[in-house]
């Protein structure tokens, strides 16, 4: 005689639960959590492109000095930033540009009547960061009617 094994589920653990749950927590802070100063707090000057320096693979950090004297940085990675060919022809050049900056780092970009690199590139990932929080909600939501036998 042989005995047959079935694995007896009452549905979804606890544990996957909690795991959805704290993943759309997650993502839920990432969408919602403001990564950059307001527009309006910025401060405006103009530059001049001091360096530019590749870090490592995957940056490069451009180096400005504003007419006031400030060290600004800008980062490009690979999700965007200050264009390394575009900041290095700028260097050549000698070009004038405008910033936007909390006394540290550059939020936006402007030369030669256009914007170079924009501020709405800091809220890029919100979209997609909500989206997957909703997802992970709705599937903890169903998870939680399962358990109950609702569902």
């Amino acid at each position: 005689m042989v005995k047959e094994i079935t694995a007896s589920s009452n549905g979804p653990t606890r544990g996957s639960v909690i795991f959805f749950l704290a993943l759309a927590s997650v993502f839920g802070l990432i969408a919602l959590w403001p990564f950059a100063p307001a527009f309006e707090s910025l401060k405006k000057d103009e530059a001049r492109i001091h360096m530019v320096r590749k870090e490592n693979y995957v940056s490069t950090t451009t180096y400005l000095k504003t007419s006031t004297g400030q060290n600004l940085i800008c980062i490009h990675t690979k999700t965007g930033g200050c264009d390394p060919k575009k900041m290095k022809s700028f260097l050549d050049k000698n070009t004038h540009v405008s910033v936007w900056h909390d006394g540290e780092k550059v939020y936006q970009l402007a030369a030669q009547n256009q914007t170079i690199f924009p501020y709405e590139h800091f809220n890029k990932g919100k979209g997609f960061s909500s989206a997957i929080s909703a997802v992970c909600f709705l599937v903890a939501l169903i998870q939680i009617a399962i358990r109950k036998r609702l569902v």
